[in-house]
């Protein structure tokens, strides 16, 4: 049986009561577990291969490469006074200050410390951002042809608004009904998320704390991916309590966008 095959049969048994109680258990349990494996990616923070970037003092792990080339997310280290690189793809790119700080070469007051955050849609302005200490940079980029100027949100300016019991979100890009949104996600110990759909491609990091995610548990520096379409059980925060950077982009509604002004 093709993946497409086993996808279709799925979507039938999930619908339908007589066909999930005629199908074999074997079968549907099988159908099951592979579907959830493909929907769920999980990459823990000292896997991965760190690869050397395209200027020296620069090194790149990539964490998604979306198949039609419209999405991509990576972490940049860079070293103290080495440059950001530029995009994968043309477009617009969201990038998120784990650790460390950067400047902009080309305007001496704009600077990014740890938590913050700039989202560059502007198409025409060169990479300009330049690590003042050692610095380490998770990036999401999209396709995407509308241009703005850039962005930025500043950790210390941080607007906070209550989102599940014991839990706070931060908004850093987009909005309701956008095609992509970045948000940091404040979970109190014990705190849980309940089971959602996903409308997108959702994707987390964990910045601090811990959690359960999927059954499968998080720490810093740990990365999580799941399929659009898919949808995620209960998560729960440990320990401390967790933070968790969190994307969520619909590849198909910006490749329905990429020419829009």
């Amino acid at each position: 049986m093709s993946d497409s095959d086993e996808l279709a049969l799925l979507h039938l048994l999930a619908q339908s009561s007589a066909g999930a109680a005629s199908a074999p258990a074997s079968l549907r349990e099988r159908i099951l577990h592979d579907a959830r494996a493909t929907s769920f990616t999980f990459l823990a923070a000292g896997e991965g291969i760190w690869l050397p970037g395209p200027v020296p003092g620069v090194s790149i792990k990539a964490l998604f490469l979306e198949s039609h080339d419209r999405l991509t997310t990576r972490l940049v280290r860079l070293s103290a006074g080495s440059s950001m690189p530029g995009p994968l793809i043309a477009g617009c790119r969201a990038q998120y200050v784990i650790e460390g700080s950067l400047r902009d070469a080309h305007a001496s007051t704009a600077a990014l410390a740890a938590g913050d955050f700039a989202d560059e849609r502007d198409l025409a302005r060169p990479a300009g951002w330049v690590a003042e200490h050692d610095a380490l940079v998770i990036e999401f980029a999209q396709r995407d042809g509308r241009s703005s100027p850039p962005e930025l949100r500043r950790s210390g300016e941080a607007t906070w608004h209550d989102a599940v019991p014991g839990g706070r979100v931060r908004a850093l890009a987009g909005a309701h009904h956008s095609p992509r949104e970045v948000l940091v996600l404040d979970m109190s110990p014990d705190s849980t998320l309940g089971g959602h759909e996903h409308h997108g491609v959702e994707e987390v990091f964990v910045l601090g704390g811990s959690c359960v995610i999927e059954g499968r548990h998080m720490d810093v520096g740990d990365y999580h991916r799941a399929a659009s379409q898919s949808t995620h059980g209960e998560t729960r925060a440990l320990g401390l309590g967790c933070l968790l950077l969190v994307s969520v982009r619909d590849a198909a509604r910006l490749a329905a966008t990429a020419g829009a002004p």
